[in-house]
Order: C-alpha cells, then structure tokens, then sequence
C-alpha cells in the first residue's frame, strides 16, 4: 500500500499489474485476481501462490509548514492542533519545515485453488493508508525554543477469501469477502521552552484506536470474444467502529484528560470497469476506469468522558466522488520474457480548503510504471518501478506528493 498523506488508496496489488499502470479489472488472470476481479479466478488452471514486496518512498510538502495560530484563527478544516499561547508579537505564526519523507517496507501475500468445480481465491494484503511524521524546532522573538512534532497514522489490513464460477459460456462471476482491521494513530507534541520569561509549557494530543470490519466485492468478466475482455468489479465499503484511548494535555490549562472513545470510520465503496484486448498474440493492452464514493467521508467520534481537549466530532468533510483512470499493456518478445508499462491519473476528492500536513494534504496524482517478468517453467518473477507525482496550488501555496516505489514478486503454479 503506497501510503502517501491524503493518497488513501494505493497503486494496486501484485507487480504485474502495477507495471500495467493497474489496468487490470479485465486481465485478473493471475494471484491478485481477488483484489481485482475474483471473477478472473476462472481463467487460472491448477493451483497457485504468489507474494510481492514493495517498497515506496514518499515526499510529501506543505508550501505553508503546519499552523501555529489563536484559537480564533483555528480552523477544524485544516485540522489546526498548535495554540499559540503568547500571541503573534512573540510566537511566529507557522513552523518552518515544509517537507516529510518516508520509506516503507510492505510484504502481501495471495494464493488460489479449486475445490468442487469452484475456483477459490485467497490473499492478505494493506491496500490503503495513510501517513504523515513531521518535526521542527524554532525560536520565537524571546529566543525561545519552540520543537513541535506531529504524526498520523492509519492503514487497513485485508484478508480477502473469494468464489468464482462460469456461470454460462465466457461470462463469469467472483465474490469476496474481505476481512478489514484498521489502525489509527495520532499524536501532537508542542513544547515551549523560554530563556528568561514567559513562562515554559508542554502540549499532548494523543488518539490510538483499531476496529474490525466486513467488505464485499462482486466480479463480472465477460468474453464477447476470444480477443477481447470486459471485467467490472463493485466493493461494497464498510462502516467500521474504531475503539480507542484519547489523551489531551497543556501544562497551562489543567487538569490532563484521558478518555476511551468511539470513532465511526466510513470506508468507501469502489467500482469500475474495464477492458482488454490482445492487438497481437503477443501484445494485450487494457484500460480501466474506477471511482470511489467518498461522499460519505465523515469524523464521527464520541468520548466516553468528553473534556475541553477531547471533545465529540461529528463532521461530514463533503467530499466529492472520484474517478481513477488507467492505461497499460504488456508485450513478450519470446515465450519466457514479458515488458510492461502504465499510466493512471487520480483525482483528488477532496476541496481545497482541507488541504494541509494535519488534515489531508492531498493531491490529484498521475503515476508512470515500467515492468518486467520473466517465466521458468512454473516460476514467474515480476519487477515494476512506480513514479508518482501531483501538485496543487491554494491561496499561492503549493502542495506537492512525489513517491518512487520498487516493487518484486513471484508467482508459483502447481
């Protein structure tokens, strides 16, 4: 999962697919169909396993650093969680640091059989998240030392059990069912450290919670002929209930609060379509358009004990929906040798008021891939290389995602 801050969904599973820029709804012929298509899970022979690792690399920039404002200029929009507690005369207004990187290492693992005329599909596999370690240290007009840190993190673990069946001639049906765990975590740290006067004082926000969840996905994939595939694909978004512990502190503001929480987190549903088709016996090239509801996106969370600091939200961010568009073809010069490429283009859905490190510093993303395979008997090792960049200008300030990613896999039949 390419967990860029705000790019909550990644590339897509497995290297052949990504090397195919994700244009896969209707190739799914391979370990990965259940993410893509569990109907594809029909075109596969025999048994099989396979597992990639990915490793992206991701550089996020806020043009306008992290807030550090009045609680009169706070906005909850751009997620503002610094107080500027001696006014703008003597704390500046923003930190400085304007960048956040990171390098992740992520294993996902999927396999298939068939049982009873049925073809079964299984996987495990983080297909979204998000994330975002930022720090500064600063002075203020006093000399003051002022080390802020913030970090965010979320990401859903999957684990995907999939049927499929030809129900007449060409035409097949998948459906799965997915096991989600999500993981939240997030903490705010400010420190104010004075050479003389004012005085010093420490600022906490603190939230980790985790729940489980269901998701369904339907498959269709159609041969109207023995060139060309059409595959369409419906995931049904889950409604998942987050339980966790909340901490918020100021040593100015007594007493510390401390709470158990409720947070309602609204995964959305996703669909799309897709085709394929072989030009050459050797060159298939397919295209996929998908969209994601995110319409429902909201912050629903209700303390146990609510405070000043930890207080219920319920705020529906009023996201739009968004498509995802993706191109890509594989050519194999010889029996043993496959080249790929792919583009996609993302669109953001969220409005450019949102956009900040500490709310959801999101972009609308255009990615290049580059792959390659290699077949030995029963053995298919796969290798892509991913760029992704976007940008975005709000009020003169630029917001920028670039990530690069390597990604390898093998894939065993028997």
């Amino acid at each position: 999962a390419c967990v860029l801050a705000g790019a909550y969904e990644f590339g897509g599973l497995g290297p052949r697919a990504a090397g195919m820029g994700g244009a896969f709804m209707a190739v799914a012929d391979d370990w990965t169909a259940p993410y893509w298509n569990p109907a594809g899970l029909t075109q596969i022979e025999g048994n099989g396993l396979g597992a990639e690792f990915l490793i992206p690399r991701i550089k996020i920039v806020d043009g306008n650093s992290i807030a550090n404002l009045d609680p009169a200029d706070m906005s909850v929009e751009q997620g503002d969680v610094f107080v500027n507690i001696y006014g703008y005369l003597v704390e500046p207004s923003s930190f400085d640091e304007t960048e956040v990187t990171g390098t992740f290492y992520q294993p996902f693992i999927g396999g298939f059989f068939d049982l009873y005329g049925f073809k079964i599909g299984t996987g495990f596999y983080i297909p979204v998240g998000n994330w975002v370690d930022w720090e500064d240290n600063v002075l203020d007009i006093t000399n003051a030392e002022i080390n802020a840190t913030y970090y965010t993190s979320m990401y859903l673990k999957t684990g995907n059990f999939s049927v499929a069946k030809e129900i007449v001639t060409e035409l097949s049906f998948g459906v799965g069912l997915n096991l989600l765990y999500i993981k939240n975590e997030y903490e705010a740290t400010k420190s104010y450290t004075a050479t003389a006067m004012p005085s010093d004082y420490d600022f906490l926000h603190k939230m980790e919670g985790s729940g489980w969840g269901f998701e369904v996905v339907f498959g269709l994939l159609y041969k109207p002929l023995p060139v060309l595939n059409i595959g369409a694909v419906y995931r049904t978004g889950s409604n998942i209930n987050l339980d966790g512990t909340g901490e918020y502190s100021h040593t100015l503001a007594p007493p510390a609060e401390t709470s158990n929480y409720n947070m309602e987190f609204h995964h959305p549903a996703t669909y799309g379509i897709g085709l394929a088709y072989r030009l050459l016996p050797n060159l298939l090239i397919s295209t996929d358009w998908q969209r994601t509801d995110w319409s429902t996106w909201k912050t629903v969370i209700d303390y146990e004990t609510e405070g000043v600091g930890l207080s219920d939200l319920d705020i529906d961010w009023g996201w739009n929906v968004s498509n995802r568009y993706r191109i890509g073809g594989e050519f194999k010069p010889n029996d043993v040798i496959a080249l790929r490429a792919g583009f996609y283009y993302d669109e953001s859905p969220a409005p450019d008021e949102q956009i900040s490190l500490t709310s959801i510093n999101d972009v609308s993303r255009r990615a290049m891939t580059l792959g390659a395979g290699y077949e030995w008997e029963n053995l298919h090792f796969d290798f892509v290389y991913e760029y992704t960049s976007g940008d975005r200008e709000v009020d003169d300030v630029e917001y920028t995602i670039i990530a690069q990613a390597v990604n390898i896999g093998i894939y065993f039949l028997f």
